[in-house]
């Protein structure tokens, strides 16, 4: 069986299908100012965060389980993880390569929300 080596950005490996950090980072681009609080869930890597912080973007938190990869904070996506953010509001939520994870998307959006 023939496989592609994996995405790169940076050196950082990029989990996620290939060309999917790369329209996420074309999104945030078209619809965030480069100044906007940003919030990446699902981080792995942290190529998207780096490919946020190119751009000239600083105010980027990374989010994920469990990951030694990118400083972040841990959380689990399936469990109420809005504790984890006190007091804290964001411009943008990027979950790029997190739904089809998740036990119950509808509480996922719900805590996201809140």
């Amino acid at each position: 069986m023939l496989r592609r080596s994996p995405e790169r950005h940076r050196g950082n490996v990029v989990a996620a299908a290939p060309g999917t950090r790369e329209a996420a980072g074309r999104m945030v681009e078209r619809y965030c100012k480069p100044d906007a609080v940003l919030l990446d869930f699902g981080a792995c890597t942290g190529a998207l965060i780096q490919r946020l912080k190119d751009r000239g973007d600083t105010n980027v938190t990374a989010a994920d389980l469990d990951n030694p990869a990118v400083r972040h904070v841990a959380c689990d996506f399936n469990e109420g993880f809005g504790g984890k953010f006190p007091n804290q509001q964001f411009d943008c939520l990027i979950a790029s390569a997190v739904i089809e994870h998740l036990n119950d998307v509808r509480a996922f959006l719900r805590e996201c929300r809140a």
